[in-house]
C-alpha cells in the first residue's frame, strides 16, 4: 500500500482537482492523508464531503506551522509501505502510482522519481528533468537544480531507518534539503520512470508563479538557507563521499548567489542588492568562494544601483530577454 500525503492550507479553491487526480489513479491500493495546516477557509468541509465518497481519505488537523510540519505529521500518521507527496494545488497523471510502484518493486530500490511538467493555467512552461539517469542522482540534482516533491516514491522503512523528516526551520527550499539527504544516504539506490507523470502548477499570486521575472528577497534568502543547511549536513556527516558532495554544494551556492545578485541589481531595490551582497561576502569566507567583485568594483556597482541606472538596464534589456527565453522554452516543449 502507498500513503499519499497532501498538506493543505486555505486550499479550498483548488484542492478538489488535486484529490480527484489521486482518486482517478489506475493503482487503487493507497490511502490519502490530507493534513490541514490550520486553514481558515472551507478546506475541512470540502475534505469531509470527499471522505463520504471514498474511505481511503483520512483527514488530520493541526495548528498552522508551515508545509514542512504538515508533511511531517503525515509521515507519522502514514501506514503504507511506500510514501508519496502531493502539494494541494498540483496533480498526478492517472498512471503515476501504477508505473512508479511497478518500477520501485521491479528494481528493489529505495527511491523512485519521474519527470514533471511546470504548468500555468494549463499551459506547459517547462519539463523537468530534461534527461533521466540513475547514476549519481544526487549530483544530477545539485548541478541541474531541479526538484519536485510530487514526483517521488519512497520506501517507508528507509525513512524510519534514518528518521528522515522535513526541516521545519526552513521557509523555502525544504524539498531540496529533504531529498538531498535521502539521496545522500541512499547511496545510489534510486531508479526512475522516464515519463512526465506529475504537474507542478503555478497560480497567479503564488510565490512560485512563473509570471514573475524575479523573486522576493525573502525567497532568495530562504532558498540559500536550505542549500546551506544541506551543505552543513554533509560536512557534519564526514562520510567517505562528504567532501565530494560538499564541493558540489559550494559551487551550487556560489552560482545561486551570482544569479540572485545579477537579477537583484537589475530588478530589485538598491537596499536588497546591498543586503544580498553583504551576505555573499560573509558566506565567501565560509564556503571559500572566489569573490568576482573586489571592493573597488563593488563600489562601482553600488554607485550604479543608487542612481537607478541598473533599474533602467533591467527594464530595457533584462526583462525582454527573460520573456524571449521563456517563449523559446515553451515552443521547445510543444
Amino acid at each position: 500500500m502507498i500513503s499519499i500525503i497532501i498538506p493543505a492550507y486555505n486550499s479550498a479553491d483548488y484542492l478538489s482537482e488535486t484529490i480527484a487526480t489521486v482518486l482517478d489513479q489506475k493503482y487503487i491500493d493507497f490511502e490519502l492523508l490530507i493534513v490541514d495546516d490550520g486553514s481558515q477557509d472551507e478546506t475541512k468541509s470540502l475534505v469531509n464531503k470527499w471522505m463520504e465518497k471514498d474511505s481511503r481519505i483520512k483527514y488530520f488537523y493541526k495548528e498552522n506551522g508551515g508545509v514542512s510540519s504538515a508533511r511531517n505529521l503525515g509521515i507519522d500518521k502514514a501506514q503504507g509501505t511506500y510514501l508519496a507527496f502531493l502539494d494541494s494545488d498540483d496533480t498526478y497523471e492517472p498512471d503515476f502510482l501504477e508505473k512508479m510502484h511497478h518500477r520501485i518493486r521491479e528494481t528493489d530500490r529505495l527511491l523512485c522519481y519521474c519527470g514533471y511538467y511546470q504548468r500555468s493555467q494549463g499551459r506547459i512552461l517547462h519539463a523537468y528533468p530534461e534527461n533521466f539517469q540513475d547514476r549519481d542522482v544526487l549530483r544530477y540534482l545539485i548541478e541541474e537544480q531541479w526538484i519536485s516533491t510530487d514526483s517521488w516514491l519512497i520506501r517507508r522503512d528507509f525513512l524510519d531507518r534514518y528518521n528522515f523528516r522535513f526541516n521545519e526551520r526552513l521557509s523555502y527550499g525544504e524539498d531540496f534539503d529533504f531529498f538531498g539527504r535521502l539521496l545522500y544516504h541512499a547511496e545510489g539506490s534510486c531508479t526512475f520512470v522516464a515519463e512526465y507523470l506529475t504537474n507542478y502548477n503555478f497560480r497567479p499570486g503564488s510565490l512560485a508563479y512563473k509570471g514573475r521575472l524575479w523573486y522576493p528577497y525573502a525567497f532568495m534568502q530562504g532558498s540559500l538557507s536550505s542549500n546551506k543547511s544541506f551543505y552543513t549536513y554533509i560536512q557534519r556527516d564526514g562520510g567517505p563521499s562528504s567532501a565530494y558532495y560538499a564541493s558540489l554544494m559550494q559551487q551550487r551556492i556560489h552560482q545561486m548567489y551570482l544569479r540572485y545578485l545579477w537579477g537583484t541589481l537589475l530588478l530589485a531595490p538598491a537596499r536588497e542588492f546591498r543586503d544580498l551582497f553583504s551576505s555573499y561576502r560573509e558566506d565567501a569566507l565560509v564556503f571559500a568562494f572566489s569573490l568576482p567583485l573586489p571592493e573597488k568594483k563593488y563600489r562601482i556597482w553600488q554607485w550604479i544601483v543608487t542612481r537607478r541606472v541598473g533599474r533602467m538596464i533591467g527594464r530595457c534589456f533584462f526583462k525582454p530577454y527573460k520573456y524571449m527565453q521563456r517563449k523559446l522554452r515553451t515552443r521547445k516543449i510543444k
